[in-house]
């Protein structure tokens, strides 16, 4: 989610094990980007919890109304009973001028490069590696309302430098590159200009560099001696599932 309004950016990916973590997401990032999430309490999170529920229970009465969709119906609406939740990672930083500040929970990271595009931080809830159970929040508080402890992180964006918002995947081989243990060119991350640009880099660290076949989300935050909070591209992913639907059809 990207707001210009507030200058705020958020990205929150969804655990695949856990049920209707798209909702969830979805509601976390929007709420950090609207200022909802200026400061996260236990008592703004139960209201998006009250949300996400809600959302389900539309999700499941809109599918009672598409013919042929029975097994989901009664899969879905099992899930509820058995008060099955959704699990997401949350990244959000805000902007004032080039002063910026934020909140990170889990393996979605925000990096930070130098003027030469040298790896100084990485940003995250984790002090160790990165594994397939990351930090999370929950949608519900039965089981367990949060992994891990939200970390607030506040820093500057300097002329030339530059800052990456990134799903698991990127945080993961970004790491290794830190550490060493694995040879990029930062420079074909920065230098995307389309979203086939992107799909291609993709593919081609997944086949020649082993990053991992997940959910890959990367928004590049640089500084253009300006004040204004100007968004260059922004990919609708709502957009891009559709017109997949559409090709698939």
């Amino acid at each position: 989610s990207v707001n210009k309004d507030t200058k705020s950016i958020a990205v929150s990916d969804g655990m695949s094990q856990s049920y209707q973590q798209k909702i969830w997401a979805d509601l976390l990032a929007g709420a950090f980007t609207s200022g909802y999430l200026s400061t996260i309490t236990e008592e703004k999170l139960d209201v998006l919890r009250a949300k996400w529920h809600q959302k389900v229970l539309e999700f499941i009465e809109n599918l009672k109304t598409i013919p042929g969709q029975e097994y989901l119906v009664r899969m879905n609406t099992n899930s509820v009973a058995q008060m099955k939740s959704a699990a997401a990672t949350l990244l959000g930083v805000r902007f004032d001028g080039y002063k910026w500040e934020g909140d990170v929970l889990g393996d979605s990271c925000l990096i930070e490069l130098d003027d030469k595009n040298a790896v100084i931080a990485i940003h995250s809830s984790q002090d160790k590696e990165f594994d397939n159970y990351p930090d999370f929040f929950d949608s519900t508080t039965i089981r367990l309302k949060q992994k891990g402890e939200v970390r607030h992180i506040s820093g500057e964006l300097k002329p030339g430098y530059k800052m990456l918002l990134v799903s698991d995947p990127f945080s993961d081989i970004i790491q290794d590159f830190k550490n060493g243990k694995i040879d990029l060119d930062i420079n074909e991350l920065l230098n995307i200009g389309t979203h086939e640009e992107f799909c291609g880099l993709v593919e081609r660290w997944r086949a020649e560099k082993g990053m991992t076949n997940d959910d890959s989300t990367l928004v590049i935050v640089t500084h253009d001696c300006s004040e204004d909070f100007n968004v260059v591209q922004l990919d609708d992913i709502n957009a891009l599932i559709a017109a997949e639907k559409v090709a698939q059809e």
